[in-house]
């Protein structure tokens, strides 16, 4: 076969594999747009090879980390979603002797990477020769030297496409020039055309309210955030509600939490893991709701294609970003009094239909934005020899 007709090789890297559907969403959305591209390439996933991922992916390759430093394919994509970001908290060993065990380890949980560093040798070709950063966010960092690092790895992409004003932001002050303004994956006529629903409500029906909490382990905040409004919801009068997790692993702790309290006033627990939902069913359990509060960001997205309004909860400041950009959406920080929750909830109710509409302008200055991504990015694809 001559390398003009073989088949194209893609790697794709992201926080896949966490059963997090906001994450596997992400993933979902990038094979849609390969397929839609090139059904016949030949694709490697960097990530955890979950049994609901291998499952879903049945005809690509799963690598893990270490394996991916020792293959390479034609093109590599990374994203989307938030790939280069650091917290108070953040986990910072990089030295030579936490690497090294890191590497111990590594072979001996998976013996086979030694082949793959010997067959890597006599390889040809070793570098990709197409490197796409899609729909990525950056940020926060906690200092300068930590911002420093990622600009070097940034200066390695052919293309970037950020998808939100934080991570263009950034990309401006690091002076990087060759990048594209989109939006998120799941803003995309992909995800739209996938996902049909829309949220209508019932005139004059009580409110139903979703809540979407997260564990966080990078600050304190996190945990002001969740208790506050779990003491919220003994003083709310609003409507019903029900509370969605986004991870049954990584939320397991606040799973356990929320289970504990006996007087808690909700109408239904809502933890997502890929082996008990279809995203369909956890996507129609979260548009039956008429307000949404979030501290995950997706949730968030989610809620801009149904056009629910949305409290942002201020867990991190891409959640405030997104409401600045959405008319119709609110944004609590921890520090604010809990009553401001009443007073959003309150102005949401007497003018919701007015609500919906800012939402959905807001939608199409997002979705607009998002398809041009896709069409440049597939442009860029297609003329890759």
């Amino acid at each position: 076969m001559t390398d003009k007709n073989k088949r194209k090789g893609v790697t794709i890297k992201g926080a896949y594999g966490d059963a997090n559907v906001g994450d596997d969403l992400l993933l979902e959305m990038v094979m849609e747009l390969l397929k839609q591209v090139n059904p016949l390439y030949e694709i490697k996933i960097v990530c955890k090879k979950e049994k609901y991922l291998t499952e879903m992916y049945n005809d690509v390759e799963f690598l893990s980390l270490a394996a991916s430093k020792f293959e390479r394919s034609d093109i590599y994509i990374l994203g989307g979603g938030t790939q280069f970001f650091s917290f108070e908290n953040s986990n910072k060993k990089n030295n030579f002797s936490s690497k090294l065990t890191l590497y111990a380890k590594a072979i001996l949980l998976e013996p086979m990477l030694i082949y793959r560093l010997l067959r890597s040798k006599f390889r040809k070709h070793s570098d990709y020769s197409l490197k796409i950063a899609l729909g990525i966010g950056l940020g926060p960092f906690e200092s300068l030297s930590d911002e420093l690092p990622v600009r070097k790895q940034l200066e390695e992409y052919d293309k970037i496409f950020c998808r939100d004003r934080l991570s263009k932001a950034y990309l401006e002050k690091w002076q990087v020039e060759d990048y594209f303004f989109g939006a998120d994956l799941c803003l995309t006529d992909l995800f739209r055309k996938k996902y049909e629903l829309r949220h209508y409500r019932e005139p004059n029906a009580p409110l139903q309210i979703g809540i979407v909490l997260r564990s966080w382990s990078h600050s304190d905040v996190g945990n002001i955030i969740n208790d506050k409004i779990l003491n919220w919801l003994s003083t709310q009068n609003f409507g019903k509600v029900k509370i969605f997790l986004f991870s049954k692993d990584k939320d397991e702790d606040l799973v356990a939490k929320i289970t504990s309290l006996k007087d808690i006033q909700i109408e239904e627990l809502i933890v997502w893991h890929p082996m008990d939902y279809t995203f369909e069913n956890f996507y129609s359990c979260l548009n039956e709701c008429d307000v949404l509060l979030t501290s995950r960001y997706h949730a968030a997205i989610f809620a801009v294609n149904l056009s629910i309004p949305t409290v942002c909860l201020g867990i991190d400041p891409k959640l405030q970003a997104l409401s600045d950009e959405v008319n119709g959406f609110y944004y609590w920080n921890a520090e604010d009094e809990i009553s401001d929750i009443d007073i959003n909830i309150e102005n949401i109710s007497s003018t919701y239909s007015e609500h919906q509409d800012q939402i959905r302008n807001s939608y199409q200055i997002l979705n607009t934005r998002a398809n041009s991504m896709i069409t440049e990015i597939s442009n860029v694809l297609k003329n890759q020899a």
